[in-house]
């Protein structure tokens, strides 16, 4: 196997958590590396954001894998043990982890969030960034430029707010179709939100009902507009390669938890094994479907069993979060038992491949709820 060429430069697009654990993890074996980010800075859109490092379901801690990639980043991190959880009823369950089933971190580029912490680290190992510039597709060798299909939508308000501490989740069809709204809070810093799969169109509504209903509940100060539009990009890839080589990363490649839509363990993941694909030479391909031990294929079936149950599979879910450890849930939501090995190729059969789709080949299954 032939690894990195020394006499080089290796290009990342994109300067989210993905390209700059890719940037990082080549600099660090003294891989030329420039980064091209077409915003103005590292994290520029999510400022003053929160956003979950998911502990599950490796068993591996998160914060320790974080500290692996860039012990000199300083990531302020909000561990959390406690969800609470209300379904269709309104009812509120609380579920609880002996270990953090996940940590809540700031977004952007200030001191102590996650994005200008590995920017910095970065920049001190010698990679050099082009802000503000699209890089050219040909040139590109690992590829983090965010998602692009649009499965789902959310909508987020974030900033200052008189709370405890907390991750509070809202399933109900008549209020998020298809998705969840939720608030978390860490240290007076707030983010409130709805993310949605069906009735794309109408998400400014699903938003205000959200809103509207967290204010009910939790005595909340008047929330009038949200602060930052997003979109879910969900799809089950086959490959993560494209026709000449280049390694898609994070969102872009299909890297995303199937059930709840938290990307960021992912991203850091897979612009690490990205990475280490370039250096060592070994296909990207055979290094990420190890890695990653065939969960997307449970993710897919667990995002079906929601999206098409509804109501009895929230209820279902909470109901077993009562009565279990929460980070434990997590993790076994994404075995692969019998049950789901026999429903994975009934459902990519209904689904069809992504050829013709807007990922092309790369795509091993598309969505057939609606």
């Amino acid at each position: 196997m032939r690894g990195a060429d020394m006499g080089r430069t290796y290009i990342v697009a994109g300067a989210g958590p993905a390209g700059l654990a890719a940037a990082i993890t080549l600099a660090r074996a003294g891989v030329d590396v420039e980064v091209r980010e077409r915003s103005v800075s590292a994290g520029a859109r999510y400022d003053g954001n929160l956003q979950m490092l998911t502990n599950y379901p490796d068993s591996r801690d998160a914060r320790d894998e974080f500290d692996e990639l860039a012990p000199e980043a300083s990531v302020r991190m909000w561990p959390q043990t406690s969800a609470t959880l209300h379904g269709p009823s309104g009812k509120a369950v609380v579920s609880r982890s002996r270990e953090p089933f996940g940590y809540l971190l700031g977004r952007g580029s200030g001191e102590g969030c996650l994005d200008g912490e590995l920017f910095r680290v970065a920049d001190s190992l010698g990679v050099r960034f082009r802000f503000g510039e699209r890089a050219d597709p040909d040139e590109v060798d690992i590829i983090a430029t965010g998602g692009r299909d649009v499965y789902g939508v959310a909508r987020e308000w974030f900033g200052e707010m008189d709370l405890p501490d907390g991750f509070t989740v809202h399933f109900d069809n008549r209020d998020a179709p298809g998705g969840y709204g939720y608030l978390l809070v860490a240290d007076g810093r707030a983010v409130l939100g709805v993310a949605v799969t069906r009735k794309h169109q109408q998400v400014e509504e699903w938003f205000r009902r959200t809103v509207q209903w967290f204010i009910r509940r939790y005595e909340l100060p008047s929330i009038e507009a949200p602060s930052l539009s997003g979109r879910v990009s969900l799809f089950v890839p086959s490959t993560g390669m494209d026709a000449r080589g280049g390694r898609y990363v994070g969102e872009v490649g299909g890297f995303c938890d199937g059930f709840f839509g938290f990307g960021i363990r992912l991203a850091l993941q897979t612009g690490r094994m990205a990475a280490e694909s370039v250096i060592s030479g070994e296909d990207y391909d055979a290094i990420w479907k190890r890695n990653l031990d065939g969960r997307h294929d449970s993710a897919m079936i667990n995002r079906v069993l929601y999206e098409s149950i509804g109501h009895p599979a929230y209820r279902l879910f909470i109901s077993l979060a009562a009565r279990s450890d929460f980070r434990r849930l997590g993790t076994l939501l994404y075995r692969p038992f019998l049950a789901k090995r026999v429903l994975v190729p009934v459902v990519k059969a209904l689904g069809g491949t992504g050829d013709g789709g807007p990922h092309g080949e790369r795509c091993a299954w598309r969505r057939i709820v609606r």
